[in-house]
């Protein structure tokens, strides 16, 4: 009975032989690079003109948040109020350093926001919703949704 190869699809082959082949750490990277790649969430948070949306994300394992970046499907935008984004934790602390984004300055490119200065906050426990708040204060709102990514990292 023949021996059949297994292929991870990272370049190398395992073929039954018991050597391992030379790009193996190379290849380890490109594993815990595509690893890590699945270890965000985006999440769209659809704007209710003169009222709030809320999403929350559960983590049903502790972790880290090591980003945030906001951005916009439609643009955001209200001539006679304001429209806010927020990143809360479950304690109702902010995980960005800003309290909100101005969410009408998106864009529909990711832009990067800054963390909190407090680290604590940032380690989020199992089960522990983060709350992505979406706020508008008047009538004439209109556009989005806003878009929010999370990248995790272990704690």
């Amino acid at each position: 009975m023949a021996r059949k190869a297994l292929n991870l699809n990272y370049g190398f082959v395992f073929d039954g032989s018991g050597v391992l082949p030379a790009t193996v750490e190379t290849n380890a990277k490109k594993i815990d690079d595509t690893l890590a790649e699945l270890d965000k969430n985006v999440v769209a948070v659809p704007l209710t003109a003169n009222g709030t949306a809320r999403v929350y994300l559960p983590k049903p394992v502790a972790r880290t948040i090591a980003g945030i970046r906001a951005k916009h499907h439609t643009a955001l935008a209200s001539a006679g109020g304001t429209i806010l984004l927020s990143v809360l934790d479950g304690d109702g602390n902010t995980l960005i350093s800003a309290a909100n984004i101005d969410a009408e300055a998106l864009t529909t490119s990711y832009v990067a926001q800054t963390l909190t200065g407090t680290p604590a906050n940032l380690d989020i426990a199992a089960g522990e919703p983060v709350e992505i708040r979406l706020v508008s204060n008047n009538a004439d709102a209109t556009g989005g949704p806003a878009i929010v990514e999370i990248t995790w990292a272990a704690v």
